[in-house]
């Protein structure tokens, strides 16, 4: 039986960047859209870099949601 450490495979074509399209701010949470991506539905292990536009916070605590391909 070999065991494979699992790191060995993490950031092995580099460091992924995404950059968001829009945020929306509303009554209930922070949305970030990116743009769909085909890899973004396949398994990955590593370091993702995210660019956010800026925004104006609400003024009560909402949660931040990720957007992309269809999926929160």
């Amino acid at each position: 039986m070999i065991l494979l450490n699992p790191y060995v495979y993490a950031n092995r074509n580099g460091i992924l960047r995404l950059e968001a399209n829009s945020v929306n701010v509303g009554t209930t949470n922070v949305t970030f859209t990116f743009t769909p991506h085909n890899f973004l539905n396949k398994a990955y292990s590593g370091l993702i870099l995210f660019k956010l536009p800026g925004f104006t916070a609400p003024s009560t605590a909402v949660p931040i949601v990720f957007s992309t391909n269809g999926k929160n």
